[in-house]
């Protein structure tokens, strides 16, 4: 076996113990003898589910959910198993489970290669379908729960040996605020007269005391500027480099924080912080912008 060989079989295997243990969704059990390729959990994010044949020539015909909520995603692997047999056992369990069908297709009504592979990007987590290509077939089913509305969407591929499951579960709930606080009494506090030295590395480890980290959040890095001149965007960005925008000059203290925040959307972050924002009585006076859905 020569190294390249070796280098692909070690992080195959790799790859597969790290999925092993690997918890199904709840709700919905994987079919009999399905390995996991990949997986991802998302609290409280935005995905877009196509409930018609992707027309890649006109995209506005485009059917589309934008669903809101809890995002669980699979890749399953089954060996020498049909996608018919596959998409059938799915469909049987979610029928009989009491699910409306939003949407389905199967074999050529679900398009072309260039077709499954748009659509496969929109609810896979693989980067290509490779030979995954032949007798597919797409579905979204939809129940109502005590939480709300339970959408999953499944794509069933196959390289006519191996069958591949593309699986997503959305729980849409309402999005969960007050996770960041504002101390309204740091802005009633005198301006304090500071020696200017150099911050510690304790120092650095902590928030600015108006306004706290989010849950779970991880400092990458920080700074502060005793009186110092900062630069901010007020506007999109426009034309090609150097950018074109609209900004501001603030003059007075700066301090810096980089947070990393695991299994968790920026949506959600940045809700919080609009809410925290507005709770503590900050006014937004310039601009905010978020990716279009």
């Amino acid at each position: 076996m020569d190294l390249i060989t070796k280098s692909v079989f070690i992080l195959m295997l790799l790859s597969s113990i790290a999925h092993a243990n690997i918890p199904d969704h709840s709700l919905l059990s994987k079919y009999e003898n399905a390995s996991v390729r990949a997986s991802s959990f998302v609290d409280y994010s935005t995905i877009s589910i196509p409930i018609s044949k992707i027309r890649h020539e006109d995209s506005s015909q485009n059917k589309m959910l934008s669903l809101t909520g809890d995002i669980t995603r699979h890749t399953y692997s089954i060996e020498q198993t049909s996608s018919l047999k596959v998409f059938k056992n799915y469909h049987d369990a979610l029928s009989q489970s009491g699910f409306s069908f939003e949407f389905q297709c199967e074999l050529t009504d679900c398009g072309s290669v260039q077709q499954l592979n748009e659509l496969a990007s929109l609810v896979s987590l693989e980067a290509t379908l490779y030979d995954y290509d032949k007798n597919p077939y797409y579905m979204v089913a939809k129940k109502t729960g005590k939480n709300g509305a339970i959408y999953i969407a499944i794509m069933v591929v196959s390289n006519l040996t191996n069958t591949w499951v593309f699986q997503n579960v959305i729980e849409e709930k309402a999005l969960e605020l007050g996770l960041v606080k504002v101390n309204a009494k740091y802005l009633t506090q005198p301006p304090k007269s500071t020696a200017v030295n150099s911050i510690s590395d304790t120092e650095r480890e902590k928030d600015h005391k108006l306004i706290s980290r989010y849950p779970n959040a991880v400092i990458r890095n920080t700074s502060k500027v005793d009186y110092s001149t900062l630069s901010l965007p007020i506007s999109p960005l426009s034309g090609t480099s150097p950018y074109q925008y609209k900004k501001i000059l603030i003059t007075g203290d700066v301090t810096k924080h980089s947070y990393s925040i695991e299994n968790t959307s920026s949506f959600k972050v940045f809700k919080n912080y609009q809410n925290a924002i507005v709770n503590g009585n900050l006014i937004l006076t310039h601009f905010a912008c978020k990716t279009a859905i």
